[in-house]
């Protein structure tokens, strides 16, 4: 199903849309994926050919059990593109003047401990670089989740954290962290004095309208806004409320209608209406809906952002005018060969760092969410990530593909994979989500891109 923004739009890039179709059809029988969903968008200063585009395609199942099919305004579980959300936040409190990238985490994050000494010269720009020495997660406990108000908190400053040793000393090399995100995010609480998920709809979603995102993923079902409320009752009583496994069909709550077994926070969440399931492949590699969904409070920083396809696009306006402002991009003739990423990203307006960034209501792209001064040091960050020889920068990956700079992230949970990449000098953003494990997200995003691309320069 593609879904263009507008029957003008539809006529003036009938073309580019019937190819992005045909892909993602064929993609989706290559790849053997039980859902795809795909948004491009075009900024409307991009080369001729693209200029205003903006498609969304979306095919296959959200559940392939009950054969509930993928829609447009259907929710996925994005994964790692929560960091991007962490990040931003985050620099947001340095513009505010509440944070600064320098800052030592010990002194943030009353606390927070690792059984090795380096851990007290940890930097906040260390972790956003995921250059602190950070070991990763082993275990997300997605099977036993916990919801507490304070689950964040108590994780960033748990034993778990407190015996673990750095891989090496903080700011020499990349070493990608989960965990290290994790505790950033309780650095915002505790900056913010409220739960890392209602700190980011603050500063985030409700600038830019994205009222179909979320942290708090258990919220999306009328059950798991029952087993929250009780949970936060029951806090407040000082009670410790059982969430464990129901055994029995009787003992769920009775507005869930997963099978038995079930821990209760997953059954909530997989009852919720309009959420993508996820799935992975069996030892005969058919795919099989996974029985259980990958959300926990303790990892939300890192992992647990629920949005849908739509939101996404506000969230890439949002950067693609910053980082075009602070690159100076022009409108770009539809012949143009392409060009050096690395040049483009030094190609800073010094005047323009050192105005005042604003939250205006409105268009996304009208939205700065960060300072000129912020989106440069984005820019300009140059941690090299040995396995593929990208570059990271506060927590947005850097490449280049045919001549052109790319910033994005990629999203890998159990049941799910995502792929988000803005090219600023061509005014482009390309998401793209799958519900199950291993689908090769990245590959569909670049072979997207190659389109694109393809398509500007035959116009």
């Amino acid at each position: 199903m593609t879904i263009p923004i507008s029957k003008g739009n539809e006529d003036t890039h009938h073309g580019m849309i019937q190819q992005i179709k045909s892909y993602v059809s064929k993609a989706a029988e290559l790849y053997d994926l039980p859902g795809f969903a795909v948004s491009i968008r075009a900024s409307a200063d991009a080369p001729a050919p693209l200029a205003g585009l903006h498609c969304m395609e979306v095919t296959g199942y959200a559940d392939i059990e009950t054969k509930r099919l993928l829609q447009p305004d259907t929710v996925f579980h994005m994964a790692s593109l929560a960091k991007t959300f962490t990040s931003t936040c985050l620099l947001s409190l340095c513009n505010a003047g509440q944070l600064a990238l320098g800052d030592r985490l010990s002194g943030i994050l009353p606390g927070f401990q690792m059984d090795d000494e380096r851990a007290a010269l940890i930097t906040l720009s260390q972790v956003l670089h995921h250059t602190a020495g950070i070991p990763d997660i082993e275990d997300y406990h997605w099977q036993s989740p916990e919801i507490g108000a304070d689950t964040l908190r108590h994780y960033a400053c748990s034993d778990e954290i407190k015996t673990l040793k750095l891989l090496h000393d903080p700011g020499t090399c990349f070493q990608y962290s989960n965990i290290g995100y994790d505790i950033l995010g309780a650095a915002i609480e505790t900056v913010c004095g409220k739960p890392f998920e209602y700190a980011v709809a603050e500063r985030i979603f409700e600038p830019l309208g994205m009222a179909d995102t979320t942290f708090l993923t258990l919220l999306r079902s009328h059950c798991g806004r029952q087993l929250f409320e009780a949970h936060q009752d029951s806090a407040s009583a000082g009670k410790n409320p059982d969430l464990q496994t129901h055994t029995k069909k009787k003992d769920a709550p009775k507005q869930c209608g997963q099978p038995a077994g079930y821990h209760a926070i997953t059954q909530a969440i997989m009852d919720a209406p309009r959420l993508a399931m996820p799935h992975r492949k069996d030892k005969n590699k058919h795919i099989e809906k996974q029985p259980y969904y990958p959300y926990n409070r303790m990892h939300a920083p890192s992992s647990t952002l629920t949005s849908t396809l739509g939101d996404m696009a506000k969230w890439g306006e949002c950067h693609l005018s910053g980082f075009r402002e602070i690159m100076q991009v022009k409108a770009i003739p539809a012949s143009h060969p392409g060009t050096d990423g690395a040049n483009n990203a030094s190609h800073i307006d010094e005047g323009s760092a050192e105005r005042e960034f604003h939250a205006n209501a409105g268009d996304a792209r009208d939205i700065h969410l960060l300072s000129p001064a912020m989106y440069s040091a984005i820019l300009a960050g140059d941690t090299l990530v040995p396995n593929n020889g990208e570059h990271m920068g506060l927590g947005w990956f850097k490449r280049e593909q045919q001549g052109y700079l790319l910033l994005g992230h990629e999203g890998s949970d159990d049941g799910f994979r995502s792929s988000f990449w803005l090219s600023p000098d061509l005014g482009i953003q390309i998401l793209v989500c799958a519900n199950i494990d291993r689908a090769p997200a990245k590959k569909i995003n670049k072979e997207l891109f190659s389109l694109l691309v393809d398509y500007c320069s035959s116009g």
